[in-house]
């Protein structure tokens, strides 16, 4: 792992990641990590993570004070920019363990509370698993980006999302990740009572980027 420049993501004294997501199956193989057919996709800042993060730092009234769960949280980078914007505590959620190593590391490195949930003064805490069957305390909203891969999961991320929190922000390449994926969600998320809003952020170089706003509430 390597400690890289994470300006452009509003953490400015760095960020905890491996060189690239190649260097990261590398090394799962070296290891024998492969075994359990680890996804190393999470070693890049994906760019609909980038948008995200940014309309956090830049609307930080959608999480101050707010208890956020990130689903897929890879690296981080939108968990941990909600932190940095007020969240009153940001459960990281994945199933890799080690992007939530990084992820931690980047948090302490910032400056952010660290540490296992419910702990005293602990801003940020992490869970490994994956998001139909994490157990976590509920929270006030679900965050995550470029989670919408697999048409047939999305009826168990819209139960996921639901269960635990009566709001979700989700961050989809406006061009979709995987055909099909985004409208099945928005119809399950409907189907169980979900009013959901679209807009476009603001990605600035980055891939142009949808987000997801469903209330339950």
């Amino acid at each position: 792992m390597v400690q890289a420049d994470g300006s452009k993501y509003g953490l400015d004294k760095g960020l905890v990641r491996p060189p690239d997501a190649d260097a990261l199956w590398e090394w799962y193989v070296a290891t024998g990590r492969d075994a359990r057919d680890p996804d190393p996709s999470w070693g890049d800042v994906w760019d609909s993570a980038r948008a995200l993060a940014a309309h956090l730092r830049s609307d930080a009234r959608s999480v101050a004070g707010l208890r956020c769960v990130e689903l897929g949280a890879g690296l981080g980078v939108v968990g941990l920019a909600a932190a940095r914007a007020g969240a009153a505590a940001v459960t990281l959620v994945d199933r890799e363990p080690e992007c939530l190593h990084c992820a931690m590391a980047t948090a302490s490195l910032n400056g952010l509370r660290a540490g296992a949930a419910g702990a005293p003064g602990v801003i940020v805490s992490a869970a490994v698993g994956d998001f139909a069957a994490v157990d976590v305390p509920r929270a006030d909203v679900v965050l995550g980006s470029d989670i919408l891969y697999d048409g047939a999961a999305m009826a168990a991320l819209a139960d996921a999302c639901e269960r635990l929190a009566p709001r979700a922000l989700i961050a989809d390449p406006v061009a979709g990740r995987a055909e099909g994926a985004r409208a099945a969600f928005v119809a399950a998320a409907a189907a169980r009572g979900g009013t959901i809003t679209e807009q476009t952020l603001d990605a600035g170089d980055a891939e142009p980027t949808l987000l997801l706003a469903v209330d339950w509430s």
